[in-house]
């Protein structure tokens, strides 16, 4: 009897130790909802009769890369010149904290609506999307123009590339008058794992067979002096002598990965073409100080001149 008893009192506690084991498998993940409103005075490109957009994602997942011009269309049933501004939380003011930021992780459910802004002060900008590799545009990835206020203040998700990690999952910059209105969202190639050029031995039951891949050389260890060591040989600078690095603000450099946001500067490329320069600093060169005294002293030699020549007329009659 007391055998049956301890019997039994093992299989409830096994039970029991097993029942939650069985209850987190048959659990689900529970997924959060991200909705997007369109807001008033627009549309979702994609389908105009969309009211919001709505994501499912799981605890800290990463929001999408999102731009509100990219998302939206105005209607123009206002008869005013608004145009998409930024993404924000709903039900706040807009500020710092509140704004849509791609790349940041879930962890609640969450609504956000599209803002929009009067076009007062227009000024188009645009965002070039540059390899910090070859320090030149992406293959295949075309600027994109963007319309804005003078002064405004934006903020911008970097969009996903493949093959590329961004220096930072969204960028803030201003629109001020007198630039160029060009800004560079650098991005780093992701190196893809190959195989590394030696000796490949196959082992099969009947022989062994070395292969050396093509274009390669078995490695050899130079001779050293005892005592002494070998440093590594530097790596060439890519590009050469010609180089050239991010402005001040992109770089790219960042173990721990992608910052959330960084602050950017125009790149101050200039408006006028080579040849206008070349006109603007000639002319600046012709009318540099050394050019009007010059010109003033021939100027004085002309009029002493003509007097002269006034006062011995009159004297000779």
């Amino acid at each position: 009897m007391k055998k049956r008893k301890l019997f039994g009192a093992l299989l409830l506690s096994f039970g029991m130790m097993a029942s939650p084991i069985v209850a987190e498998e048959n659990e689900e993940p529970y997924s959060y909802t991200i909705r997007i409103y369109r807001g008033n005075h627009g549309y979702f490109k994609d389908d105009p009769n969309q009211e919001y957009m709505e994501l499912e994602l799981g605890y800290g997942e990463a929001l999408p890369s999102l731009n509100a011009q990219d998302l939206i269309a105005t209607s123009g049933e206002s008869g005013k010149p608004y145009i998409p501004g930024t993404i924000k939380v709903s039900g706040e003011d807009l500020l710092s904290d509140t704004v849509y930021l791609g790349g940041s992780p879930v962890t609640a459910d969450q609504d956000y609506v599209v803002t929009y802004n009067l076009l007062l002060d227009p000024v188009e900008y645009t965002i070039n999307y540059m390899d910090t590799r070859t320090r030149q545009p992406i293959a295949g990835m075309e600027p994109s123009k963007y319309t804005g206020n003078l002064n405004e203040q934006v903020v911008m998700s970097f969009p996903y590339i493949e093959g590329y990690s961004p220096q930072a999952r969204n960028a803030r910059f201003t629109l001020e008058e007198g630039k160029s209105h060009n800004f560079n969202f650098w991005y780093e190639p992701i190196e893809a794992p190959g195989t590394i050029p030696g000796n490949t031995t196959t082992v099969t039951d009947t022989e062994t067979e070395t292969v050396t891949e093509p274009g390669t050389t078995p490695a050899t260890t130079p001779e050293t002096t005892p005592g002494t060591e070998e440093g590594p040989t530097p790596a060439p600078t890519p590009g050469g002598e010609d180089a050239t690095t991010p402005p001040a603000g992109d770089e790219t450099d960042n173990p721990t990965g992608p910052q959330d946001i960084v602050d950017i500067e125009d790149d101050n490329v200039p408006l006028a073409g080579p040849e206008e320069n070349e006109n603007g600093d000639a002319s600046k060169s012709f009318l540099s100080m050394p050019a009007l005294l010059g010109m003033g002293a021939l100027a004085l030699l002309l009029i002493g001149g003509i007097v002269y020549g006034v006062m011995k007329k009159k004297k000779e009659a």
